[in-house]
Formats: structure tokens, C-alpha cells, sequence
């Protein structure tokens, strides 16, 4: 797959503000460091990722390189980061 900068990625998103003001965690892809979503309260939102449900609950796939990111795991990352 073509990988793309970053910076592409928010543009395709049309936000009428900068990202810097988004509240909440972001996630980003673990290749290529795109904004796969943004986690809030628990919640994820998908940015520059498509969510696939699998047998063992949900997957992000980034929409820029392919590499996939079970929700379950970022959870669990959120969680203890807020626990420490």
C-alpha cells in the first residue's frame, strides 16, 4: 500500500479547527504513525482508521498503511496509563 504523510490524513478529514483541539487520547497507528482514532471517556472515535468487528471484538485497520490495532488492547493502554 502507498503510504502517505500524517498530515494528509487530518486534512481528509475536513475538521473546521486544528486537531491540536480535539479532547481526548489519540491513537496513533503503531507503523506509521497516523491518527488511527481518538479515545474519550472510554469511547473510541475513528479518525483515519476503519473498525472491523471480529470474533474477539473490534479491530482498527488504518486506512494509510493497513496494520491492524485490536480496541481491546487500547483500552487496556489507556487504562493503565491512567492508573499510574
Amino acid at each position: 500500500m502507498e503510504s502517505r504523510e500524517p498530515i494528509d490524513c487530518w486534512q481528509e478529514l475536513g475538521l473546521p479547527f486544528p486537531p491540536e483541539r480535539l479532547r481526548g487520547r489519540l491513537v496513533p497507528c503503531p507503523q506509521c504513525s497516523a491518527p488511527l482514532a481518538l479515545m474519550r471517556r472510554r469511547r473510541f472515535y475513528a479518525l483515519c482508521a476503519t473498525v472491523e468487528e471480529t470474533s474477539q471484538g473490534a479491530v482498527l485497520i488504518c486506512r494509510q498503511c493497513g496494520a491492524r490495532q485490536p480496541v481491546r488492547e487500547l483500552l487496556l493502554s489507556g487504562r493503565r496509563a491512567r492508573t499510574s
